[in-house]
């Protein structure tokens, strides 16, 4: 039987990050290889990271299993 956790998890720890994180996440989802979690880590943020965050929950569309910690 097939195993349901992704053969893959990349976690991204991060703070501040408001300006580039919706660029990093793009970059993981345009990955050819698909089975994949993303985990985020905010480390504290300032900045209003969370605001992109949730706008680009919001937006859905994403193919894999996505974590904010």
């Amino acid at each position: 039987m097939p195993s349901s956790e992704p053969a893959v998890s990349v976690i991204m720890i991060f703070r501040d990050a408001g300006r580039f994180i919706a660029d990093a996440i793009h970059s993981v989802e345009a990955q050819t290889f698909t089975d994949w979690e993303l985990v985020l880590v905010d480390d504290g943020s300032t900045d209003g990271t969370w605001q992109t965050l949730e706008r680009l929950a919001r937006a859905g569309g994403h193919g894999a299993t996505v974590e904010v910690v």
